[in-house]
């Protein structure tokens, strides 16, 4: 094995060594599932254990890792669970073969944690920073991929990897600050202000500001409204209308960004989940935002 798949952690190494310990079992590996989010992993195995090598070998050893374990075992014929018949002892996974059915052909299953640096060995994400601006939209390219693909074929039968996330910072400042009324701006920007001032110890320059704040009148929407539709319009529920995704991405959660840009949200932060394995392993397709439609909405809002 290549030094690059070596790298992508101890979890590769590891499944090497265990498979030595199935070696008189003729062990199969059926797949591997890794779920990118929770760092979960699970591995299905399938071995051989003949009558003849079940009167040689009593017991069977695995070396446990970390915190992998084996959580089941399943008879191929019947595909019938077996039981609690493995136990941990001694820092090794033990099951007493003598205690298994006449059926030769098992599954076992096996689940942990995979370790951030074995993720990032794994797959290879690329930021969605650049994207494609029109007057109607702005576009964000979502680009994920299984490094070294042709060398991890050759360890896996079947790698499966589970919601790759490739975040996506969408900018909304800007539909903010075009479609809301220029005044309305101007008095809430003074209510920041004074509030911030009044965070200081400076009475006169508070006075100051309260005199600037109590010139700029408005006929309109009240600060306090403004300030709950800013917030109505920035809610994941509402902000998901005004996005699409192609496959084989999906939305996932979607959320404000706490960054501020003078009174309004700098940007919305969108999940973007895909899978990735060794058929398919690249996924590449577009993030919209239909920015002149959200700031019509804004504008409604305002008016």
């Amino acid at each position: 094995m290549s030094i690059g798949v070596r790298d992508a952690g101890t979890l590769f190494r590891w499944f090497e060594k265990a498979k030595k310990y199935f070696e008189p079992f003729k062990p199969e590996l059926k797949n591997q599932i890794i779920n990118y989010r929770s760092k979960k992993s699970e591995i299905n195995l399938l071995i051989n254990v003949p009558d003849s090598v079940r009167r040689k070998l009593a017991k069977i050893e695995v070396p446990a890792y970390q915190n992998f374990r084996i959580t089941e075992m399943i008879d191929g014929v019947s595909f019938n669970q077996l039981g609690n018949l493995w136990f941990l002892e001694g820092g090794k996974w033990k099951l007493d073969a003598s205690k298994l059915p006449a059926s030769e052909v098992y599954l076992v299953r096996l689940e942990g944690q995979v370790s951030e640096s074995a993720l990032q060995g794994l797959v290879r994400i690329q930021p969605s920073s650049n994207r494609d601006q029109t007057e109607e939209e702005d576009k964000y390219w979502l680009n994920s991929m299984l490094k070294n693909a042709e060398l991890l074929k050759r360890i896996w039968q079947e790698l499966r990897v589970e919601d790759v996330n490739v975040g996506v910072k969408v900018s909304i400042e800007k539909c903010f600050s075009i479609a809301i009324p220029a005044q309305l701006v101007k008095r809430l920007t003074e209510i920041k202000k004074w509030i911030e001032v009044g965070r200081g110890k400076d009475r006169e320059e508070v006075m100051r500001q309260w005199s600037r704040l109590r010139r700029l009148s408005y006929e309109g929407a009240s600060e306090k409204d403004a300030v709950d539709a800013i917030d109505s319009l920035t809610t994941g529920e509402m902000f998901t209308k005004y996005i699409s995704v192609d496959q084989p991405y999906r939305i996932g959660e979607v959320r404000r960004s706490s960054i501020f840009k003078g009174i309004f949200p700098e940007s919305m932060l969108v999940d973007a989940f895909t899978i990735l394995n060794l058929r398919n392993p690249t996924a590449i397709g577009y993030l919209v935002f239909k920015k002149k439609k959200y700031s019509d909405e804004i504008r409604k809002t305002f008016e």
